[in-house]
Formats: C-alpha cells, sequence, structure tokens
C-alpha cells in the first residue's frame, strides 16, 4: 500500500516538477517563482526520500504565532535590551511547553528560588537543576497533566 502512494506521490512531483518550463510563463513574477522553484526543489522534496521529515511545517508555524501576535499587540520593544528580554522569555516559555512543564510554576520557581544578585553565584548543579530533562524529575508537581 506504502509503495503505490509513494509511487503516485512522485508520479505528481514529477508533473510538477515538468510544469517549472520558463517557456511556458511570460510575467517577471511567474519567472521568479520558477528560478526559486527550481532552486529550492531539492529541499522541498526531501520528504519523498526520508519519512522522518513532515510534509508541512505546522509546528513551526504554530510555535511562531504567540510571538507574534505579542509583537502586533504591544507594538514590539522599544530598545534592544528589551527585544532580547521578550526572545529569552519566549524560548524559555516554548522550552517549558515543549517538555510539558507548566511555564508559570517553572518561572515562579526559577525566580523566587535565585534572586538576581545570587544568579552569579549559581553551582553548575543549581543551574543543571532548570534543565527541562532534569526538572521535570526534580518538580513532577509541575509538569503539565494531560
Amino acid at each position: 500500500m506504502f509503495e503505490a502512494f509513494q509511487k503516485q506521490l512522485q508520479e505528481v512531483l514529477e508533473k510538477m516538477r515538468n510544469l517549472m518550463n520558463p517557456d511556458v510563463y511570460r510575467t517577471k513574477i511567474h519567472l521568479a517563482q520558477i528560478k526559486s522553484m527550481r532552486h529550492h526543489w531539492s529541499g522541498l522534496t526531501l520528504f519523498i526520500s526520508d519519512p522522518e521529515i513532515p510534509l508541512d511545517n505546522n509546528l513551526a508555524e504554530r510555535a511562531l504565532r504567540t510571538p507574534v501576535v505579542g509583537r502586533k499587540n504591544f507594538y514590539g520593544n522599544h530598545s534592544d535590551r528589551a527585544a532580547e528580554s521578550t526572545a529569552i522569555f519566549y524560548s524559555v516559555i516554548a522550552t517549558c511547553k515543549l517538555h510539558k512543564i507548566e511555564p508559570k510554576k517553572f518561572l515562579k520557581r526559577y525566580l523566587t528560588t535565585y534572586t538576581l544578585k545570587e544568579s552569579h553565584a549559581l553551582t553548575q548543579e543549581q543551574m543543571e537543576s532548570f534543565l527541562p530533562h532534569k526538572y521535570a524529575r526534580i518538580y513532577p508537581e509541575d509538569i503539565i497533566k494531560s
């Protein structure tokens, strides 16, 4: 069954590749699209030879949605430092969600455990306790129940 679908997919992609003929299209936009598609074709069709590669990038697009909507709602950042801080918090929150750790609990525990002044004196072990795979074992009560 898989082989039949694989063959059908390859046939459709071959037809698509044959449509990338610059002689057929006359507008600059179409020619630019064809040039781009030819340039990226091997990457766009990589999923055929490697089933581990997803057919779409919906997961990545969903991950970017929150920061984009946030930027729109609060009109971006007005300084480089604020932009860096925002990026760090979005990264921490996304990492927590990816590892099924409640972000609010994680941030509260981190911020109440270590003040900014103390953070310069943290031991390697203390810092590593906030790595997601270790954090989940140390604080199982902070794991999101699904």
